[in-house]
């Protein structure tokens, strides 16, 4: 990526970071709507292709991808990294582990909520990173941070309330619950890896690849375990009369991968799906980490908030979504805490803008200069 800060590079990241996340949940959804052929007691059946066992595993091979993206990068740098305290790659496999748990519940979700509700309720995880970053990291919360929480926490009640009233067919209460299970869980990674980045000398493509390799092992072994634990499907309206089953349990197991692969083998549409959430999933990994280095980290934060609109617009259009004039004014109040808690923009009134970082290091500047002038 070379080591000078480029504005005009920033904004291509930026706008490869979004493309490639709405692309890839779009598609990821996409997967779970596309039905494909299925061989079942001697009989050929149609079936949808609801494996998130699989899909996790094919997100972790996406991200091991940026490994020889790091390696590459670093062959070609002008500015060698200094020697630092190394990482030992085994200790990435802490973060994979709850990346993979949470990872597999969102891709339940996807089957069984709508896909603007798989992108609203991601303000669950701001939320919990930053009482967690609290206790472990001690990070500093300051005014402007807490009402930004308050508010996110407010756009949260919003869109659950519109859910709710609504009964919307499209999201079942079971996949807003891996949701919000899987938002609880991404910030224990998050956190991990916060402090990994204090403690060891690391690029961010690097604990990316260093993870994905030890979360390809560990969701190998859940594709494995799955196999063999049942459970029970319950048909539910709308599924094919052919083969009912529930998008939590296809085929009386959690996961039956040897269908999984035949359907990917025999249908081109379902291939070339999977095949473009692997690919926008590595790109948007690589240019997210582009958008930090040549422009900012709040601007990066921007990304998500522009995503969600254009993923629940698109589903409006395609007709995965019901329009809810509550969901809509949930996604508008979350929106404007995640601005503020990320200091996008903190209204300069009654001090909320005092402690944010641009302003404390004007201050420490500031500081800086009197001293130098008194000495």
């Amino acid at each position: 990526m070379g080591d000078e800060k480029s504005p005009k590079w920033g904004w291509i990241y930026y706008g490869a970071t979004l493309c490639a996340g709405t692309i890839s949940s779009i598609a990821t959804k996409a997967m779970s709507k596309k039905a494909a052929p299925v061989p079942m007691n001697g009989g050929m059946f149609v079936d949808y292709f609801q494996h998130p066992y699989m899909l996790t595993f094919g997100m972790f091979l996406s991200e091991f991808l940026c490994l020889p993206i790091f390696y590459i990068n670093q062959l070609f740098a002008r500015k060698k990294r200094s020697g630092g305290k190394r990482i030992n790659p085994f200790l990435c496999a802490i973060p994979a582990f709850c990346d993979a748990l949470a990872s597999a519940l969102t891709y339940n979700a996807y089957n069984l909520a709508a896909v603007s509700i798989v992108q609203m309720l991601t303000g669950i995880r701001i939320l919990f990173t930053a009482i967690l970053s609290r206790i472990f990291l001690k990070s500093k919360l300051y005014v402007h941070h807490i009402v930004g929480l308050i508010i996110i926490i407010l756009g949260l009640i919003l869109v659950g309330l519109a859910l709710y009233l609504s009964k919307d067919a499209n999201s079942s209460f079971l996949g807003i619950f891996f949701l919000i299970i899987a938002y609880c869980i991404t910030p224990i990674q998050i956190v991990i890896e916060e402090a990994m980045f204090k403690s060891y000398t690391l690029h961010p493509l690097e604990i990316i690849g260093y993870e994905a390799s030890a979360g390809c092992f560990i969701s190998s072994l859940m594709l494995i375990i799955f196999q063999f634990i049942p459970c029970t499907r319950v048909r539910q309206e709308g599924e094919y009369d052919t083969y009912p089953q529930t998008a939590h349990c296809p085929y009386n197991r959690m996961e039956e991968s040897n269908v999984g692969l035949y359907q990917l083998a025999n249908s081109m549409p379902l291939l070339g799906i999977m095949i473009i959430v692997i690919i926008t999933l590595c790109i948007f990994n690589f240019a997210s980490q582009g958008i930090t280095k040549h422009l900012s980290g709040n601007t990066k934060a921007t990304v998500s908030v522009i995503q969600t609109a254009i993923v629940w617009v698109i589903g409006l259009i395609i007709g995965w979504e019901n329009f809810l004039v509550l969901q809509l004014i949930g996604f508008i109040v979350g929106t404007i805490g995640v601005i503020i808690y990320n200091e996008i923009y903190v209204p300069p009134i009654w001090g909320f803008d005092y402690n944010t970082k641009e302003n404390i290091a004007k201050r420490e500047e500031n500081e800086a200069d009197t001293k130098g002038k008194t000495s």
